[in-house]
């Protein structure tokens, strides 16, 4: 498929269309995948304010989707963003980004100007998607949040380890990275402590060291955790036990996670946590 394939972004309207749905989940998923939206609740969604959209290709074939449920939180409206899927063959061409750009403008029309979604930390090319793509924030990193067994190929081995975002639709930041705009990495931040990885020989190993109290340290994740796991699901599990203590720590310690970058030269990837100010260490 190349780059040319022009996409048609709309809401899901027929059962064609929420039968292509179900269809992308379990290739997204798994056949064995257990919390699947069915075809009625993707309907019902969007009658009480939901969301329930798709990128279509030139042949009318779905590509995408996004799906979400709108809700209040602290009597305030906001719109939990729960699934998001792109079918393989179109990764990388931008159809994610823009699925959730419509989700952006249908909530915004709508007077809603929070979503929320979670992400697995140790997937880099989400980490990049919500944070340099998207403007998204960080605001916890919760253990286990869907349990160890969803039935997915996706969840196989590692438990559902989340980090939960808050994409805040009017924010300067938002609107920054949305058009584009991005300040070149901090030599600070390429300079702080590495906390829980180390090399051997000529291979990054997940280790659980001593953590340093440091106002600025960096996290460090695979560049491909499917990889990792394809080569040893043992090791796959040294890198989320090694992510989720040295993240807890921090975060439990007034640090946040303050974005994610990919070292140019190395290619390794990182979030760097800063220490609030005022947070006691």
């Amino acid at each position: 498929m190349t780059a040319q394939t022009e996409f048609e972004y709309r809401h899901l309207a027929t059962q064609d269309d929420y039968a292509a749905c179900v269809r992308l989940q379990r290739i997204t998923w798994g056949e064995e995948f257990t919390e699947l939206v069915t075809p009625v609740v993707l309907m019902l969604t969007q009658k009480v304010g939901g969301i329930a959209a798709g990128a279509f290709d030139d042949n009318g074939q779905l590509a995408g989707f996004v799906y979400g449920l709108t809700g209040f939180r602290n009597g305030k409206p906001v719109h939990w963003s729960h699934m998001l899927a792109v079918e393989p063959r179109y990764e990388g061409m931008g159809v994610g980004r823009h699925l959730k750009q419509l989700q952006r403008e249908v909530l915004l029309e709508r007077g809603i100007g929070l979503i929320s979604w979670t992400f697995d930390p140790l997937v880099a090319r989400n980490a990049h998607l919500n944070c340099n793509r998207l403007g998204a924030v960080v605001t916890e990193y919760v253990p286990n949040m869907y349990g160890s067994n969803t039935g997915s190929i996706v969840h196989s081995g590692l438990g559902t380890d989340r980090l939960i975002v808050d994409w805040h639709l009017q924010s300067q930041q938002v609107e920054e990275t949305l058009t584009g705009v991005q300040a070149a990495t901090d030599p600070s931040i390429v300079s702080s402590p590495i906390v829980n990885t180390e090399e051997v020989g000529e291979r990054i190993q997940p280790v659980e060291a001593d953590l340093p109290e440091e106002p600025l340290v960096r996290l460090e994740i695979p560049r491909d955790i499917e990889a990792i796991k394809s080569e040893s699901m043992e090791l796959g599990r040294r890198w989320r036990s090694s992510t989720r203590r040295a993240c807890l720590h921090y975060l439990e310690r007034g640090y946040v996670i303050d974005g994610f970058y990919t070292d140019a030269e190395t290619r390794r990837c990182f979030y760097y946590l800063v220490l609030r100010q005022g947070a006691d260490k």
